[in-house]
């Protein structure tokens, strides 16, 4: 990265490619930082949906996101998320924030197709990126928030969150509903 005066970067160097320092490109990298030092970047007024959040992932973030963050933070994070679920043959696995569908995809190389997935975020311009990545008849996107989920109790066999769970501005709710959805005997496997 080549930062000018005052800390403000002037350009963004990702191996080869240079991004511009425009307004989305600006919102990512202080998600890249987040992520790189560990702090959470959340918008000062958090509400109790995530509609806050959800807006600072638009227009080409998404593409962005998937093009840079993924292959750095999240895939290999996303094959070993796969490999701890390489046991379940059969079922159902709800994803929550599977953003661009980095996990999505790394589970359907690693379980057989009988599997259903439903991959969720509150974003559907992600999820839009998601599902022109992958077309699979075991995986279903929906927009959803984790923390009022819009399915059946006791409807899936495990759920899957890579890095998300502490966006959610609500954990309680959050784990209370994968509670609830989850059948009895089902794990929940997260990530932070």
């Amino acid at each position: 990265m080549t930062v000018g005066r005052r800390g403000h970067p002037s350009r963004i160097s990702v191996g080869r490619s240079w991004l511009s320092t425009s307004s989305e490109t600006l919102a990512l990298l202080r998600h890249l930082r987040a992520f790189a030092f560990g702090a959470i970047i959340l918008p000062s007024a958090v509400e109790k949906t995530m509609g806050a959040t959800d807006a600072a992932f638009a227009g080409s973030i998404p593409a962005i996101y998937e093009q840079y963050m993924g292959p750095m933070f999240f895939e290999p994070y996303a094959e070993d998320m796969a490999e701890r679920l390489r046991d379940v043959r059969q079922g159902r696995i709800l994803e929550t924030a599977a953003g661009t569908g980095i996990v999505t995809r790394a589970l359907v190389r690693s379980l057989p197709p009988q599997v259903e997935i439903v991959a969720t975020d509150l974003n559907q311009a992600m999820l839009d990126l998601a599902s022109r990545r992958l077309q699979a008849p075991n995986v279903k996107w929906q927009q959803a928030d984790a923390q009022k989920l819009p399915f059946e109790d006791a409807s899936f066999d495990a759920i899957v969150c890579q890095l998300g769970v502490m966006f959610f501005p609500d954990k309680l709710a959050a784990y209370r509903e994968a509670l609830r959805v989850l059948r009895p005997g089902g794990r929940f496997a997260f990530s932070v």
